[in-house]
């Protein structure tokens, strides 16, 4: 192991190492990697040998190989050399011989010498000695000692040759010193060999030369994002280079994790190539893949481009810190999602003895936004003081501080370096030039303006302040603070509908344009994207204030609502739960806990709890600025030749036909076809029919072969062509924005990349733009269910659908969880109720032998008494002995005995039960058997009831007499005139005939089917008596084997009584044998025998006494046990009400995801403006006289209801079904020209097209009127004074062409009112438009 790269492992934990047995499997899992680093040399054998007495120095000495046992390399051992002792480090091990590394004290030159297992002796480490060979072997930077004083306990740091090979290998975050590695190179401690080490050492080396380092962080490479961050890029190297420094990125580099786009990479590795100084990079959050962090997305950049050191070599150009790393006397600590493991790191003497810190971190106490503070990160008090730590993660720049809690600790977030959020409208974005050789100082802040800005208006005065940028003020915009609006930007404004009603109102009694519509002409017209937002009380939750309850739920303010779409997950959960407190719907604490769980679901989602969490989300992403040109339509429908039709500019457009072939007079010559190429060509699909028995190839012309179409048009003033083509076998889609060429190898991938570039999926386009006669009633007719849908293409309710089901699936896991501990609840209390009895018979037991106990003790002082009182005499004490004896064996013989037939009747019992068993279940077959013939039996018997039944209703009918059994035989009747069976008259012989032999062999079939039923019958009941026969026989078996079972057992009782009466009885006898040999002995020798009494009666009373222990032992290990039980079902009652608890908690949650709770939070806004929309279009085409509303109720479904304005000046309210057809769609078309300007509102989509295809169905002469100055006024976007006298301006739209389709009398009725009539003429199945009297 090299020292050259000192890249030192620091456990997280610090254990006392105990040397054990499995030391060589320790060893051999923390060294495996190395195996390919080992030379036979003696320098790198060093290097082997110090890295591990890192690991032997604190193991005590193996006794069982002091003797000559077995050593492992690394093992540290003390031998004899020509008669001086040295301490070496066993290498290996051939022959029998150990190879052992030998370093003289002398010259420090290193040896290796052959010893025998018995001629080395395990070094027993003691006292100081193992920090002492720590530090002889090793660099004073990889050992730190504890300051409790106890050497035993050493921080160990583990060494690596590079740091990638640790990812395999290792679990847990390690800390790797860089500074130590270097230092070693320069004190040439070994010779090195591998040319990575080499190659990586040279380029730490290198950056080590560069003082002044240039930091940023988050920047969140994506698709929508791109040119931004190539930007930031180049911006970063530029004032790099201008510093001589090198750059420091701390994280989140790229924004969508675990993937990365194949375009931007090349983007990012083309702008890094251009690169001349040393980067430094560390993942963050999304960086990361795995869960550890080890994979990431940083990896691909890792040999970006290359940079020359002073001696001219070449060297990466990029250094990445996948680990914690020391460097430059400073740590650098990545993302690491384990709180605890972060705690610990920070807590590490390394990070202690650090001049700065550098992390990627949620700080407790930090902005996540302007509104949110962060509460479940690492505390401040984890840091060291009085060091400079930064950090990134979260995009505002500010410095996280509190002196109470942690004195001296200051985080300071870097920021990002440009707005990626409204949130972060208007916060100064800065590159910070930090000095190394000035303890990692920040020397120097440098400004940096890049990408688009975000701009949040909270009145029409905030409005009107901002300054945009114009080639006056341009290069004042550069040189100083940004106060300039530029292209690009997003400004959100919000105002009271009426505060902007009162202002158009005076701009008009003066005959000129508002200063507010103004102001955004003036930024539309320099390419910023302006959102105009109403604000208004949301029903339910308007008493929110903007302010910060005491328990540290943030409020809501009057705006915040509006924004809702523009919030994290995390942002809208913890706003909805404050609104649910403060309508009290919801307690306080319930609140707190219901956040917390509901956090945790989105966190199972992979949702990232951080300020950015609303990048790219739909509603938060860049206004789509959708300008159509032109449209080339060859081979399409009904069109054979090729032909362009203008779509720019040209306001309000009639598209009429004629159909010169006949049969009708405009239908069928291409109109909708020719206004729906465009939604073709940008989606590959026509407006919606109600019948889909379409094919794909069904759009080509029936002469051509292919139908091409190619759409030109600006997306953000950028020129795009799409060109779509199909045939009847194949189909192409090419892609050019910006005069790049966007396509891909696929129809698929380039449809994907047109919907990313354009901002709007083909359900927006169809949505909002071209609205298809078939699908201009959908919303108005849609389904609750389909109408949020719809409305989810302004605000995704995915997210929360998803938490919702998790929630749910988190709670039935709960309620199993919970349903298992109800089932080891009562197994245990079952346990429970057998443990206590058997501590009470276990008490019993001891109470009994306690009692025996004592008698003994007072027989035996008793007897002693007598003995001492008597006279000793002569007898025989061997009779008396052998007496006894016999007694005693007597005794032994009964309990044998008795332990015999409890045996003898356990292998008596044990064959009876298993028969019976037997029997019983061969009764219950039989019975089964039994059952099935009884079922037969009634089955044959009711076929004869039948049958019997049928032959008497035959003879009922013919008159025939049962005179004789044989009926078919003996048939004799008078003819009747008339059949019985068809009512016909039979007049002749013939005709009798023919009965007879019907009726004769009707007879003979109810006759054989009357003696198959009988003689099934008959067969039934034998077979029925046969098995109950043998049921019966089973039976009697059965009872057979329990009268044995019985007698077997009353047997054995009644001899086990005997058993019983004559142990007792021989231990009378026994007793009295003993009495007599005490007397015996007494008058004998009294006292000898005293003496033999006194030790016979203490060896008597130690087995009472022994008896008696093991009986309080075994009361003593029940208790015990029963006490653990106990506690164990304390312990799972504890989690089970837990469980429970948590359960309720997970519904709660569950019933907030849904679709009552957060989804109707975020709703409300956008149901309330869909309606605000909608009914400003209504007005136009009712005249005042319809009012749709739209509310979100407290059932979650929107409810839709028309009030009509009667003669007398009332509002009623209609049902929609009651509606007529001008009504309906009066209604219809102002909520889809209503949704489409809350699309346009909310900055989806803003088009200069809008396509209505027959939109006068069903109107009056003074409805189609309406529409007319309706569609006027929306392209020339005037105002209007409804019938309260108020002013309003007429929608959001910014639209510069409608295009109507009308059929031919409709039309000239409205010739007028339109700027341009386009028609498309079909002669012989061809069609050509006419625009403005040119044939095209």
């Amino acid at each position: 192991m090299s020292h050259r790269l000192q890249a030192a492992f620091i456990p997280l934990t610090t254990k006392k190492l105990q040397r054990n047995h499995h030391y060589s499997s320790c060893a051999k899992r923390a060294f495996g990697p190395l195996q390919n680093f080992r030379k036979n040399t003696s320098a790198n054998i060093l290097r082997l040998a110090s890295f591990k007495n890192t690991f032997t120095a604190l193991y005590s000495t193996d006794p069982l190989r002091d003797s000559g046992g077995a050593y492992f390399d690394g093992d540290h051992v003390l031998l004899e050399v020509d008669g001086a002792q040295y301490e070496g480090y066993v290498q290996g091990k051939k022959g029998g011989w150990y190879s052992v590394l030998v370093q003289n004290d002398i010259d420090s030159t290193l040896s290796i010498v052959k010893k025998r297992a018995s001629q080395l002796r395990l070094l027993n480490v003691n006292g100081k000695e193992p920090l002492q060979n720590l530090q002889r072997l090793l660099p004073p930077s990889a050992v730190e000692k504890k300051n409790d004083g106890d050497i035993g306990e050493v921080e160990v740091k583990m060494e690596e040759s590079i740091p990638e090979l640790l990812e395999q290998t290792l679990d847990a975050p390690t800390i790797m010193n860089l500074d130590a590695s270097l230092l070693h190179q320069e004190r040439n401690v070994d010779v090195i060999r591998n040319k990575r080490d080499f190659q990586r050492l040279e380029q730490c080396k290198h950056f080590a030369t560069f003082d002044k380092w240039v930091t940023f962080t988050d920047l969140h490479v994506a698709p929508d994002t791109l040119n931004t961050c190539l930007n930031v890029l180049s911006t970063v190297h530029s004032e790099a280079k201008k510093q001589n420094a090198g750059v420091l990125f701390l994280g989140d580099f790229w924004h969508h994790r675990g993937s990365v786009r194949v375009d931007c990479l090349n983007a990012v590795l083309s702008a890094l190539g251009e690169w001349e100084v040393p980067l430094i990079m560390m993942p963050g959050n999304h960086d990361q893949v795995s869960l550890a962090g080890l994979e990431h997305a940083l990896t691909p950049l890792q040999n970006a481009f290359r940079i020359q050191t002073g001696d001219g070599e070449e060297v990466p150009g990029i250094l990445i810190f996948s680990y914690p790393t020391k460097f430059r006397e400073a740590l650098f600590v990545p993302h690491i999602r384990d709180i605890a493991t972060m705690q610990s790191i920070l807590q590490s003497q390394t990070s202690a003895s650090s001049s700065a810190i550098f992390v990627h971190a949620d700080v407790t106490g930090a902005h996540m936004n302007d509104l949110i503070t962060s509460t479940h990160g690492v505390a401040l008090a984890y840091f060291p003081p009085s060091v400079p730590i930064y950090s990134g993660h979260f995009h505002k720049p500010h410095v996280v501080q509190k002196p109470e809690a942690a004195p001296g600790v200051a985080v300071r977030y870097v920021g990002s370096p440009y707005e990626t959020t409204l949130a972060e409208a208007n916060q100064a974005k800065a590159l910070l030039v930090l000095d190394s050789s000035q303890n990692w100082n920040c020397v120097e802040e440098i400004p940096i303006v890049v990408g688009k800005h975000h701009w949040r208006c909270r009145s029409v005065n905030d409005l009107l302040e901002l300054q945009s940028m114009n080639a006056t003020n341009m290069n004042d915009s550069i040189a100083g603070p940004l106060v300039l609006v530029s292209t690009g930007d997003r400004v959100v404004v919000s105002v009271h509908q009426e505060d902007l009603e009162e202002l158009r109102r005076e701009a008009k009694d003066l005959e000129r344009v508002s200063s507010f519509d103004a102001k955004v002409k003036e930024l539309r017209a320099i390419g910023a994207s302006v959102e105009i937002r109403e604000t208004k009380s949301i029903p339910n939750f308007s008493h929110v204030s903007d302010s910060t309850d005491d328990d540290g739920f943030h409020q809501s303010d009057d705006l915040d609502w509006l924004l809702v779409e523009d919030m994290s997950p995390f942002t809208t959960w913890s706003n909805y739960l404050v609104s649910e407190v403060k309508r009290e719907a919801m307690k306080n604490a319930t609140a707190e806990i219901v956040v917390e769980a509901g956090n945790k679901i989105l966190d199972e989602l992979g949702l990232i709890n951080d300020s950015d969490e609303a990048n790219l989300q739909p509603t938060s992403a860049a206004t789509t600025m959708l300008s159509l040109d032109n449209i080339t339509v060859g081979g399409f429908g009904p069109f054979k030749d090729s032909l362009t039709y203008p779509l720019k500019d040209r306001g309000l457009v009639l598209l009429r036909g004629s159909n010169q072939d006949g049969g009708s007079d405009s239908n069928g010559s291409g109109k909708s076809t020719l206004a729906m190429s465009a939604l073709w060509a940008l989606t590959g699909s026509l407006d919606t029919r109600p019948v889909n028995d379409a094919k794909v190839s069904d759009v080509v012309h029936d002469n051509s072969l292919t139908a091409r179409v190619t759409i030109r048009g600006t997306v953000n003033d950028q020129d795009f062509v799409i060109a779509r083509s199909k045939s009847a076998s194949k189909g192409s889609l090419t892609f050019m924005l910006g005069g790049e060429d966007l396509t891909k190898q696929s129809a698929k991938e380039t449809q994907k990349t047109i919907e990313e570039k354009l901002g709007a999926s083909p359900q927006v386009l169809s949505r909002t733009i071209f609205h298809g006669q078939h699908t201009m009633n959908g919303l108005l007719e849609a389904t609750d269910a389909k109408l949020k849908e719809e409305l989810s293409i302004v605000v995704p309710l995915n997210i929360w659908q998803d938490a919702a089901a998790q929630s749910r699936k988190t709670g039935r896991d709960l309620s199993k969880k919970v349903s298992e501990l109800d089932g080891m609840i009562s197994i245990r209390n079952r346990d429970l109720e057998a443990m206590t009895k058997k501590r009470d018979f276990s008490e019993n037991a001891v109470a009994v032998k306690k009692k025996a106990f004592i008698e003994m003790e007072e027989q035996i002082k008793k007897r002693l008494e007598e003995a001492s009182s008597g006279e000793p005499h002569n007898i025989f004490l061997e009779t008396i002995e052998q007496a006894i004896d016999e007694a005693s064996n007597q005794v032994q013989l009964i309990e044998d005995a008795l332990r015999k037939n409890s045996g003898v009747l356990q292998s008596q019992l044990e064959p009876l039960h298993r028969k019976l068993e037997s029997k019983l279940h061969d009764l219950d077959k039989e019975r089964l058997t039994l059952q099935n013939i009884q079922r037969q039996t009634d089955r044959s018997d009711n076929t004869l009831t039948s049958a019997s039944e049928k032959l008497q209703d035959l003879q009922t009918m013919w008159g025939i007499k049962d005179d004789n059994k044989n009926i078919t035989t003996t048939l004799s009747f008078e003819t009747p005139t008339v059949c019985p069976t068809c009512k016909q008259p039979m007049s002749d012989e013939d005709s009798h005939q023919h009965v007879k032999e019907g009726l004769e062999t009707s007879l003979a079939k109810a006759m054989a089917l009357i003696e198959s039923s009988t003689l099934s019958v008959s067969n039934s009941q034998i077979q029925s008596k046969e098995q109950q026969l043998l049921i019966d026989t089973i039976e009697e078996q059965v009872q057979n084997i329990n009268g044995n079972i019985r007698n077997q057992t009353a047997v054995s009782q009644d001899s086990h009584k005997v058993l019983e009466l004559d142990l007792q009885a021989a231990r009378v006898l026994y007793s009295q044998r003993s009495k007599e040999f005490t007397d015996a002995a007494r008058k004998v020798e009294a006292l000898n025998e005293i003496n033999r009494m006194k030790s016979n009666s203490i060896s008597e009373l130690r087995s009472f006494k022994e008896s008696l222990t093991a009986a309080i032992d075994a009361r003593k290990s029940v208790s015990k046990d029963l006490d653990e039980l106990e506690e164990n079902i304390k312990s799972l009652d504890a989690e089970r009400e837990e469980t429970r608890s948590f359960a309720s908690t997970i519904s709660i949650v569950a019933e907030s995801f849904g679709a009552r709770g957060v989804q109707t939070f975020i709703l409300q806004n956008t149901v309330h403006a869909l309606q605000v929309a909608t009914q400003s279009y209504l007005d136009e085409l009712s005249d005042g006289t319809l009012r749709l509303e739209l509310v979100l109720d407290t059932g979650d479904r929107i409810l839709r209801t028309v009030s009509i304005l009667t003669s007398d000046g009332a509002w009623v309210t209609r049902p929609l079904s009651s509606l007529s057809g001008g009504q309906w769609r009066r209604c219809s078309l102002a909520l889809s020209l209503g949704f489409s300007d809350l699309v346009a509102r909310r900055g989806r989509l803003c088009s200069s097209l809008l396509v209505l295809d027959e939109p006068l169905t069903h109107l009056d002469s003074t409805g189609r009127d309406n529409v007319g100055k309706l569609l006027r006024k929306v392209i020339e976007r005037q105002a209007t004074e409804n019938m309260d006298g108020k002013v309003r301006r007429i929608g959001g739209l910014s639209v510069s062409t409608i295009l109507i389709i009308l059929q031919d009398l409709v039309a000239e009725e409205l010739s007028e009112s339109f700027d341009c009539i386009d028609e498309v003429i079909k002669t012989k199945g061809h069609s050509k438009v006419v625009v403005d009297e040119k044939v095209m």
